[in-house]
Parts: structure tokens; sequence; C-alpha cells
């Protein structure tokens, strides 16, 4: 070998990793960046939580592309969509500038009555409709900044037009506020109501933080979260389901201390989007301020 070669190759060894060691952090950053990730931080042992790693997720190169959900997984069972990423994300951003206001990510979980599901379905445009009464709701609150996500219930699939339809909408406010903004949401004429024919009091809940699970599938993975167990005690994270332990395998952790919502639950609310609730249109609706946000958001990522 030449001596400029044997140069040229023990520049690459000396400098090389480095170079090569920032390029690929630049790489992950990016990709976290345009994945509308957050640092959103991934459990590394759980088949649901290891579809969203930044890096097996699709990237976003067109804020036209936002509102496309993608499959995340062979299975068919998770999904992500970047427009409601985009709103959490725009939402957390306010949070973090105004601390003072007190304010924290809330989903509200609203159940309907069958009698106004069918009349959901039957509207031409159920999102906008619905979409349209929160927003002149809250807007008695100072909320103009949310989205709905619109879910069918489980029981009942085979006769889909018996299935009561719940929405989850998700904001921002001050907890205290909290019933003030319930009242707001308990319109008798759409609510479900209990066997006394009274709204039911699980018809409009809310929540600022969850409590996370991470579900086994294999045995290696039940034998780490065993050992994680007896090595770390109390340390750890995570404390065994007892409801989810059989034959002497974890089937199911949860963490030990709930946690304030974050953009998972942007995640976690993509699950049913593409199964069509409606005869057209999407399963989500956005508020004109958000829906501006997100652009704005989305377009940073981007040009990161």
């Amino acid at each position: 070998m030449s001596k400029n070669g044997k140069n040229l190759k023990q520049g690459r060894a000396s400098n090389g990793p480095t170079l090569w060691g920032q390029s690929r952090i630049a790489a992950a950053l990016e990709k976290t960046a345009t994945t509308l990730s957050d640092g959103y931080l991934v459990p590394y042992y759980n088949h649901y939580y290891e579809n969203y790693h930044s890096h097996k997720l699709p990237t976003l190169t067109r804020v036209k592309d936002i509102h496309k959900t993608h499959c995340v997984d062979a299975r068919k069972r998770h999904y992500v969509n970047y427009a409601l990423r985009a709103c959490v994300l725009s939402m957390k951003k306010e949070i973090d500038e105004n601390p003072n206001a007190k304010k924290r990510l809330a989903m509200i979980t609203v159940n309907f009555s069958h009698k106004y599901s069918q009349k959901l379905r039957s509207l031409e445009f159920p999102t906008s409709h619905y979409g349209t009464a929160v927003m002149r709701r809250l807007a008695s609150v100072g909320v103009d900044k949310f989205f709905i996500v619109f879910e069918a219930g489980k029981a009942n699939k085979a006769i889909p037009e018996l299935i009561s339809l719940h929405a989850h909408i998700v904001l921002t406010i001050d907890p205290f506020e909290s019933e003030e903004v319930r009242a707001c949401l308990r319109n008798e004429f759409e609510l479900k109501r209990d066997i006394r024919g009274s709204i039911a009091s699980s018809s409009v809940m809310i929540q600022f933080q969850y409590t996370p699970r991470l579900y086994t599938c294999s045995p290696l993975q039940s034998a780490l979260a065993t050992l994680e167990q007896q090595l770390l005690g109390e340390q750890s994270q995570w404390v065994v389901d007892e409801r989810a332990v059989f034959s002497g395998r974890i089937r199911s952790l949860k963490s030990r201390d709930p946690i304030e919502l974050n953009i998972g639950i942007a995640d976690y609310l993509s699950k049913e989007l593409p199964n069509s609730i409606f005869s057209k249109g999407r399963n989500y609706y956005i508020s004109r301020p958000l829906n501006a946000e997100i652009k704005v958001t989305a377009s940073e990522r981007i040009n990161v």
C-alpha cells in the first residue's frame, strides 16, 4: 500500500468513528423530528410499544401527507397518524411556553346514547356536526384548540346499527376547570343513560394521566420482566399485574406510578382510524385554530 494510502487508512481509523457517530446521531435526531416523536420513551421489551420506535416509523416528508394513517406492524394492530401527533405536539408546546397558566393535557371521553349514535351515522358530515357543537360549547370556557376521535363500542359488532359511539376529546385545561368543562359537554340529548333513565355518571369522563402497561408476548420477554423484578424490586419502574400472571409467566406489567398524558395518546387514538364508522370522511375532527397550528408544526419538523 502506498504511503498516501496508509495515511488515508489511518485518517479513517482516527477520524472516521467520530464522524460516523456524529452522522448516526444526526440521522437519529432527524428521524425523531420527521416522525413527530417528541422524544417519546419506548420500553424495549414490549411488542406494542416497540412498533413506535422512531427508526421503525415512516418519515413524514410532505405536509399534505399529514392526515395519512400508517400501519406500523405486520399484524395490522398498531397505527400512527401524524396529524394527531402534531396536535399533541402543538398543545404541549403551548403548555411549556405558558407555565403560569397551569394547564395540562387532558382527554375527555364522551359516551353517546344509541339514539344519538344513529343520528350521527345518518348525517352527511357527522364529525363536523359534533365538532362544531363542541367548539361552541368549549368557547364558553375559553378553549378553542382541541381534536376529537370517534370510535365505535366493542359490543354487537355483528349488528353495527346497535353499537353506540363514543368520542375522545383531547385538549388542554386547568384541572380546576374540570367540572366546568364537563358541565358544558353534558347534553341530555346526546349522552348515554343509566338503567334509571338518567345521564350515566360515565357519560363524560376526564383524565390527565394514565398507567402504562407492558404486555409480554414470549417466554424471553416474561423472563426479562421476572429478572427485572428480582434484581430491582421497588426500584423498578414496573410492577407485576397480578391479574395477568398465568402458569408462572408474567403476561403484563404496569407502571408503578401514573404519568402525564403524552404524545402516546395520539398513537393510542389512531388504533381505530382505519375502520370507517361513518359513510364517508375521517373518524376525527380538528378544530380550525389547532388545524392551522399543526401545519406549522409539521413544516418545522420536516425542515429541521
